[in-house]
């Protein structure tokens, strides 16, 4: 993204910021929870299953919504599917027992790179065109959501044949194996859908002005985090967790 779009877009800075800041505080009280520092209750609770969701659509949306803006979006793609790949390699070589596989940089980078393959077929899009497109796939949000648990919800539920539900690959679709584990699973389905729903949602309103003016403002403290986000995700978990350990060592 060049200068001008960036000061043009800086409340996105802004919104992805807020929503870093939002993760590590989540991931904060997870650590707290996971090291006894705090009842479980409180991350198995509905309300931090809320929260937890609140960050990963708006993470999602807004990369979805942010690639037509990119001026190198093969290179971004795969960029951020080799730091998914790393993560992968890393945890599961030395923190077994928290294998990361398939998480949200490997959904990122894959799909950064289908969208370079079908931007050139949109990127003329009409609004209308766009938001039907936008529609259909946030539909399709909806209905493969709990396609890892089996089902697929039409009009009624409809139960998946478990054949599909095997192997590595399978599970990078969202046909979770029963044998599959990782702490940060993001398959692309649903989760695709919601990447092109931002995606629409950006082909939809491109040339508009007054929206353009409207996401021109951000708040710099947290448009700086966001526009670093990538970095501050990789090193936030190792840093919030040696931190509650240390905490976890001296109250114990």
């Amino acid at each position: 993204m060049n200068e001008n779009v960036k000061k043009r877009l800086e409340l996105l800075d802004t919104v992805r910021g807020i929503t870093v800041i939002s993760m590590i505080l989540y991931h904060a009280l997870w650590d707290i929870c996971y090291l006894g520092l705090a009842p479980q209750s409180l991350i198995s609770s509905n309300a931090a299953a809320v929260w937890q969701l609140t960050i990963c659509c708006s993470f999602i949306l807004l990369s979805g919504y942010c690639f037509p803006m990119g001026s190198r979006k093969i290179r971004h793609g795969i960029v951020i599917m080799g730091w998914g790949v790393a993560i992968t390699v890393v945890t599961c070589t030395f923190v077994p027992q928290t294998s990361d596989i398939f998480g949200v940089l490997w959904l990122l980078g894959i799909c950064a790179l289908i969208a370079c393959l079908l931007h050139h077929c949109f990127e003329e899009l009409t609004p209308p065109l766009a938001a039907v497109w936008a529609i259909v796939c946030l539909v399709g949000f909806s209905a493969f959501y709990r396609v890892g648990t089996g089902y697929l919800d039409l009009v009624h539920p409809v139960k998946l044949p478990r054949g599909l539900y095997h192997g590595l690959f399978m599970s990078l679709i969202g046909f979770r194996d029963p044998e599959f584990f990782s702490v940060d699973y993001f398959p692309l389905l649903p989760w695709a859908f919601l990447y092109f729903t931002g995606y629409f949602l950006n082909r939809m309103t491109a040339g508009n002005e007054k929206l353009k003016k409207a996401l021109t403002p951000g708040l710099p403290f947290f448009s700086f985090i966001g526009r670093h986000s990538l970095v501050i995700y990789l090193v936030h978990q190792p840093v919030v967790y040696g931190l509650t350990n240390l905490i976890a060592y001296m109250v114990k």
